[in-house]
């Protein structure tokens, strides 16, 4: 009797731990927060308080995260962008997950080969610079079966949309949605601000 149960309880932990191997896929990408017209590379006020707000509106809708991504800033380069690491950092502290920083903003390649080689992740943020950030959700279709030229461009004023990418449970594209943040309603001024001298 007590093999039998043995047997019955071992045979459902394989088929979970199978189940989570070839389950299904969520990317959301999405860019930095607004930035300041400086060479800083830093977030603006309002871009800090997308920054707190993201957590609020990505985890309900998507889930908690297993894997996050920023775009690294490039080492000995003035006004090197700290944006996307600034933009991920409260959902990270809330989520006590780590960022992944293997990767500058150009290496689009690298950075898709990575999240396509990650085991039993089923939701990742990416958190990217604008320029490259559509190139990265295209490659990621493209290299899954999708059609990359359903994937729109980006504005330079856009902080505000979500490239999400769905892959099915043996890793091909299933969906590409566009969708918002809601957050552009956002104040431009700091949370406790600096008080003048």
């Amino acid at each position: 009797m007590e093999d039998w149960i043995l047997r019955n309880v071992f045979f459902l932990l394989l088929l979970v731990v199978a189940a989570n191997c070839h389950a299904e896929r969520t990317f959301v990408f999405f860019r930095h927060a607004e930035k300041q017209m400086n060479f800083s590379g830093q977030l603006s006020c309002q871009g800090l308080n997308r920054a707190l707000h993201l957590p609020g509106v990505l985890v309900p809708r998507f889930g908690k995260p297993d894997e996050l991504y920023a775009s690294a800033p490039i080492e000995e380069k003035e006004g090197s962008s700290i944006r996307a690491v600034a933009t991920l950092m409260p959902l990270a502290i809330q989520t006590s997950e780590s960022i992944g920083l293997q990767f500058h903003a150009r290496d689009t390649h690298a950075l898709v080969s990575r999240l396509l080689a990650s085991d039993n992740h089923q939701v990742t943020y990416i958190a990217w610079e604008h320029d490259h950030l559509v190139d990265a959700v295209k490659e990621l279709v493209a290299s899954t079966g999708g059609e990359s030229v359903q994937i729109p461009s980006i504005s330079p004023f856009d902080y505000d949309s979500i490239y999400l990418v769905e892959l099915d449970k043996d890793r091909r594209f299933k969906s590409f949605t566009l969708e918002k943040e809601g957050l552009n309603h956002l104040p431009t001024a700091c949370v406790n601000p600096i008080a003048p001298e």
